[in-house]
């Protein structure tokens, strides 16, 4: 699976998250980015329903994304991030439906070599009510951070 560089922030180390509760699993919780409160999801339980495992390549996707018109933040945990590549439009085809991948969650589907690598689309990961929640659950943490245990992004689960 890809993303198009034009969402992407940066990548980094996974790291300790601070998990909030009554929010949904896939979900880990909270980072603390130089200042900034990321929400991070498990990109892996969130399309598969199968959690991402701590591992050295375990790392995180920091997106910028606008569903609804504002600027929202997302981390994505992913389990490794391969390679950077720049791609032309001829190798670059619209999704198709696949089932197992709900096709609105895919930007488009890049032929790579004689591989496909399917391009996600990380505005339509959550729902507009998700960012909606996500995006107040952000908001009441920098209001009350106090009140947030910080835990390990992987641990308990």
């Amino acid at each position: 699976m890809g993303l198009s560089i034009e969402y992407l922030d940066e990548i980094i180390e996974n790291r300790r998250l601070t998990r909030v509760p009554g929010i949904p699993s896939y979900i880990r919780g909270l980072l603390n980015l130089r200042g900034t409160i990321v929400p991070v999801l498990d990109l892996k339980e969130r399309l598969w329903n199968e959690g991402t495992e701590a591992e050295f390549q375990s790392c995180i996707l920091v997106t910028r994304i606008s569903p609804r018109g504002t600027e929202s933040i997302l981390g994505l945990l992913v389990d490794a991030v391969d390679q950077v590549l720049s791609l032309e439009s001829s190798d670059i085809n619209p999704p198709p439906d696949l089932g197992a991948v709900k096709a609105e969650y895919l930007q488009a589907v890049a032929k790579i070599n004689n591989d496909f690598v399917l391009l996600l689309d990380p505005e339509m990961i959550l729902s507009l009510s998700e960012v909606e929640t996500v995006d107040e659950v952000v908001q009441k943490a920098a209001e009350h951070p106090q009140q947030l245990q910080e835990k390990s992004d992987l641990e308990g689960r």
